[in-house]
């Protein structure tokens, strides 16, 4: 009898932090994305400004779309704000570019960005989950 009530007592504690990490998952979710679009904003090299500026951030489907501005800042706002509304069951959060030669920075073609910019963004994401309390021993 003693180990079905020890199986009984994992089973819940297992069920507990289940419901733990889906209480949490959205706001973790949210932050990473918020890490991960200010390191590969500002990991994206400068000429004018237009590559800084086109990061986008949406659930679900990539936003594809583009923007002559050359102002990072706003663009920055605007996808923080985009991430902030994160649902769950609703798709991944993505961070998309589509310029025409973001490609070719990400391979390293600007001298300021050799090894490119998104292993920026993904580490800063890294560091969101593994500084969240919920993925840890209690």
């Amino acid at each position: 009898m003693a180990k079905h009530s020890s199986f009984e007592s994992f089973g819940k504690a297992i069920l507990r932090r289940a419901d733990e990490v889906q209480a949490h998952a959205p706001d973790i979710i949210r932050k990473a994305t918020i890490a991960s679009l200010n390191a590969i904003t500002y990991a994206t090299p400068v000429d004018e400004g237009r590559a800084r500026a086109n990061w986008n951030v949406s659930q679900g489907q990539p936003d594809l779309s583009l923007t002559e501005s050359t102002d990072a800042e706003s663009s920055v706002s605007e996808g923080v704000s985009k991430a902030q509304d994160y649902k769950s069951g609703l798709g991944a959060n993505l961070i998309t570019n589509n310029l025409e030669y973001i490609g070719a920075l990400e391979n390293g073609s600007s001298s300021q960005a050799p090894s490119g910019m998104i292993r920026f963004g993904v580490n800063a994401a890294r560091k969101v989950f593994n500084s969240a309390k919920i993925f840890r021993s209690k």
